[in-house]
């Protein structure tokens, strides 16, 4: 994983989660993140357990390596040495 810029191994790794945690043929959850939607459900009827699902699932999908880097290859970061 190129660390070119800071932080974005947190975001993949963020990715990553979500992507395993999300059945991709059925696309629901599965554990501690079932529980949480739930949670959220029972909060506030707004948050369906099937929009939550998608939406986890979309930012699953959208955080990779590749995508966070083209997306922020338009605009100048400096780079820290560590």
């Amino acid at each position: 994983m190129t660390q070119q810029i800071p932080h974005i191994e947190a975001f993949v790794t963020l990715g990553s989660f979500l992507r395993s945690h999300t059945n991709s043929e059925s696309d629901t959850p599965t554990g501690s993140l079932e529980n949480v939607i739930e949670r959220a459900s029972q909060k506030n009827p707004w948050f369906t357990k099937e929009h939550c699902t998608q939406a986890l699932a979309w930012w699953g999908e959208c955080l990779t390596e590749e995508r966070i880097s083209s997306w922020l290859a338009n605009y100048d970061i400096p780079v820290e040495d560590p």
